[in-house]
């Protein structure tokens, strides 16, 4: 009869932390998940999880509340200054002072990454993910 060890992936956990907390766990934090329980390191997974989710939810709908309040904002200026959408996008990214990195400027708007520099070459947005 053997004895199946349990295996904890530390790296799973510091990532799943960070989504759901935006920071990784402090040190009581792996000192208690070192000497939790089995059934608790679950607990604490699956409640980790669900923060995760929540949290990407939150931010799913803050960003499109966002690009509606982008367009709306690109829209009239467009309008109001007889300006092309590259125009519009070049005042915003000088009223945020952020010297066309666009990244930067999707960051101060709460947009997704691509979505100004889209904007401004009229290139479809490239989805952002893994490598």
């Amino acid at each position: 009869m053997s004895n199946a060890t349990y295996d904890l992936d530390l790296d799973h956990f510091s990532d799943l932390h960070k989504d759901a907390r935006g920071h990784r766990p402090s040190a009581e934090f792996w000192n208690w998940l070192r000497n939790a329980p089995k059934i608790e390191v679950q607990k604490c997974w699956d409640d980790l999880c669900a923060e995760a989710n929540e949290r990407e939810r939150l931010n799913n709908e803050m960003q499109a509340e966002a690009l509606e309040l982008l367009e709306l904002t690109l829209k009239k200026l467009m309008e109001r200054h007889d300006f092309t959408l590259p125009q519009a996008c070049n005042w915003l990214d000088e009223a945020h002072r952020t010297c066309r990195d666009w990244d930067y400027l999707d960051y101060k708007l709460c947009v997704p990454y691509g979505t100004m520099r889209s904007k401004f070459t009229g290139e479809p947005r490239k989805p952002v993910g893994f490598l």
